[in-house]
């Protein structure tokens, strides 16, 4: 995940760089009594909408969404939470709700129940099964039903441990002799 971070009166970052799943990075380049914008983005998606943490008052904690738009304009929504100490330091997470893994072989493409189209960030990887990395999946309205859809891909990547057109589950007692 790439970060910005910039005092809310500068158009140019203060701070920046990379951080991998599960890293922190403190830095000091930014006052956070001025107040900060934070913008993340991600594999696939642009920049977020920003996010304004500091800017005076103390301690305290809240929790923000930060929207990002894939390069066909579908929504993910991350959550960012915010952790504020009374010695001025800031602590921010960000996560998404779901992580869907499709380790199946079977192409599956998803899309929240309802909604008019598929999940953000899923392209051709995803019709042919090829996908290798977790799919960030977030509901976009909070008032929808949280129930997740699934369609079959339009293409098969073959996969040389498992003939085409033959169950997998056939394959498997096959190599085991049950």
């Amino acid at each position: 995940m790439q970060y910005r971070c910039s005092p809310s009166s500068a158009a140019a970052p203060a701070a920046a760089g990379a951080l991998a799943a599960g890293q922190t990075r403190p830095f000091h380049e930014v006052n956070v009594e001025e107040g900060v914008e934070l913008s993340v983005r991600i594999e696939g998606f642009g920049w977020s909408s920003a996010l304004l943490v500091g800017g005076g008052g103390g301690g305290g904690a809240f929790t923000a969404r930060l929207k990002l738009r894939d390069s066909r304009g579908r929504r993910l929504y991350l959550t960012a939470r915010v952790n504020m100490s009374n010695t001025d330091a800031v602590m921010v997470c960000v996560s998404a709700a779901y992580w869907l893994v499709n380790r199946s072989g079977v192409p599956l493409v998803f899309r929240a129940e309802g909604a008019g189209g598929e999940a953000a960030g899923q392209g051709a990887e995803h019709e042919l099964a090829r996908a290798v990395a977790p799919l960030l999946f977030s509901f976009a309205g909070a008032d929808a039903a949280p129930t997740l859809a699934a369609r079959l891909g339009t293409a098969r990547h073959h996969n040389a441990q498992v003939p085409p057109r033959r169950p997998m589950l056939t394959s498997v007692m096959a190599k085991t002799g049950k």
